[in-house]
């Protein structure tokens, strides 16, 4: 039997987003030594699941919360029983157009958090644009790392991302 590796990443609160994504379940070409190497494919996702992003870009940010993923008996499956993961590092790549060695189109790197001790983070302010976020665990965690494209609009912090991090 094989085993997958799965991430859910969960964008809520008015309107319920959830999505899995599982290792090896996305085709995509990353040149050697690219940031998202050993890292989970996540949802592609907007942060703000029923606003559409304007045509025209707008600055905007993305906040949320980290967690790692547990195992739940007796049906308590909520986010709030899941364990916090602080010292996470959450960074955003521009997305620049892809390449035959890219199909992703990693860009620099734009900017980079740190979740606290609650698994809280909140990026600056960034461009309006598409970005590709990744979310490594620090060293010593039991969790795998995940990485996502998000788009940062004036509404995307209007709903915060709820990451739950797969166990290696």
């Amino acid at each position: 039997m094989q085993s997958r590796s799965c991430l859910l990443f969960v964008c809520a609160i008015g309107a319920l987003s959830l999505g899995v994504a599982c290792a090896g379940d996305t085709a995509t070409t990353m040149p050697t030594g690219s940031v998202l190497n050993g890292l989970v494919a996540g949802t592609t996702n907007d942060s703000s699941p029923v606003t559409t992003p304007p045509p025209i870009p707008t600055p905007g940010w993305f906040r949320g919360t980290v967690t790692g993923h547990v195992v739940f008996y007796n049906f308590t499956d909520t986010l709030s029983m899941l364990p916090r993961v602080a010292g996470a590092r959450l960074t955003a790549y521009t997305h620049v157009p892809p390449t035959a060695d890219d199909t992703l189109g990693i860009g620099p790197e734009a900017t980079s958090v740190v979740t606290d001790n609650d698994g809280h983070f909140q990026f600056p302010m960034l461009a309006g644009a598409t970005y590709v976020v990744t979310v490594e665990p620090p060293p010593g965690s039991p969790y795998r790392g995940v990485w996502v494209t998000a788009i940062a609009h004036s509404h995307s912090a209007d709903y915060p991302w709820f990451v739950v991090l797969p166990t290696k």
